[in-house]
């Protein structure tokens, strides 16, 4: 059982060598791995032509993949195609992990036509590096993913599209639940969720629904602690069970807490809405963000309002917030290395390197060279 995104990524290395083959990979891929994926037809838009080359070593690649443990594999991708891996990672029934990382040489669109033998699933998608294209069912607009992005997939069978772009650096981390266990997981607090969540969460089992947010700077963290696991065997299974464990309160908690404050004296609904469009602005112009004064005339709140709700529902005031979500954009920024520090500074709106350096080390515990440095170990 594979989130969307992963299961159409590993649908890509299948139909370069199913278009070309009429080998069984897909059944010598099924018998090693936790979960079994059938073949079908995928189209592939760049030539199969090109390919041609890479189809010997992508099989042995499959062939030799690493075993970790009973529960665990990865597959690195072959040079003639890109360069990375992609990671399985079964957590317990109804639970996996699956992290990717890679560097592909030609932009690749990969379509994944209906396969019923895909368990129904619900997946959380966290986009650490580069980005990626998808459409699935009943979803109107294509879904671009981009570094700081996460999702919330329900889907009965695995379809869609996806397309990958060349020359950047890909990585993703998807964790995967069956519907059952996402319901007993959330229990009695269901009912206290956003109506649309709540109706996502119910239909899992057969309808396509997507939910998109920012990935937390707490839940960014966690993510990195999964990549730089230090275990290995079956403490590393346990670690890894209570990192995505904690994604998943974070993730779900946030909506508990913010119905918590919808029925607060101090915060009135209405203007709980603004704060958070309030927050939404302030993230999407961290370069040139707008004064308190524009802020307020945008939303309609005046500014006692706006700083005490901020307090109130962030626990923290506008600059906070503002400073607090460029320090994370800079983090994710450092972290594609495709930019220099100097460059991430002034994309955050931080023309003041000195200042940056210090500010960041005080967010993250290093300078923004010393986490640089610790990222590319």
């Amino acid at each position: 059982m594979y989130g969307p995104i992963s299961h159409l990524a590993i649908t890509l290395t299948e139909a370069l060598t199913e278009a070309l083959t009429e080998t069984k990979l897909n059944n010598e891929l099924s018998s090693t791995n936790s979960t079994a994926m059938n073949s079908s037809p995928v189209n592939v838009a760049s030539s199969l032509s090109e390919f041609e080359p890479t189809i010997a070593e992508l099989q042995q690649s499959f062939d030799r993949q690493l075993r970790l443990n009973s529960d665990e594999s990865l597959v690195m991708l072959p040079s003639s195609l890109g360069e990375g891996y992609i990671r399985g990672i079964r957590l317990r029934d109804g639970l996996d992990l699956c992290v990717q990382d890679y560097v592909l040489k030609k932009d690749l669109f990969v379509n994944g036509q209906n396969r019923s033998s895909q368990a129904a699933c619900a997946s959380f998608t966290f986009c650490l590096s580069g980005q990626f294209s998808s459409t699935f069912p009943k979803v109107q607009s294509n879904i671009t993913m981009r570094a700081g992005d996460a999702s919330f997939y329900t889907m009965p069978y695995a379809a869609g599209t996806v397309e990958f772009k060349a020359e950047e650096r890909i990585r993703f981390v998807d964790i995967t639940l069956s519907p059952a266990l996402l319901l007993s997981l959330i229990g009695d607090d269901l009912a206290k969720l956003p109506l649309a969540l709540r109706e996502t969460i119910q239909l899992s089992a057969s309808e396509f629904l997507v939910h998109l947010c920012d990935t937390s700077p707490e839940i960014s963290q966690i993510l990195q602690k999964i990549i730089r696991c230090p275990y290995c065997g079956k403490i590393r299974s346990v670690y890894l069970e209570g990192q995505v464990l904690e994604i998943f309160a974070l993730y779900f908690g946030q909506f508990f807490q913010s119905s918590h404050s919808l029925l607060s004296d101090s915060v009135d609904p209405q203007d709980f809405e603004r704060l958070h469009k309030c927050r939404e602005i302030l993230k999407q112009n961290l370069m040139t963000p707008p004064s308190l004064a524009e802020l307020c005339e945008r939303v309609g709140l005046n500014e006692r309002k706006l700083q005490q709700g901020f307090r109130e529902l962030f626990g923290t005031t506008v600059f906070g917030i503002l400073h607090s979500d460029r320090m994370e954009r800079a983090r994710q920024l450092l972290e594609t290395q495709q930019m220099s520090i100097g460059a991430v500074s002034n994309t955050v709106g931080i023309s003041h390197r000195g200042y940056f350096a210090k500010a960041f080390k005080e967010k993250f515990g290093k300078t923004p060279r010393e986490y640089l440095k610790s990222f590319v170990k």
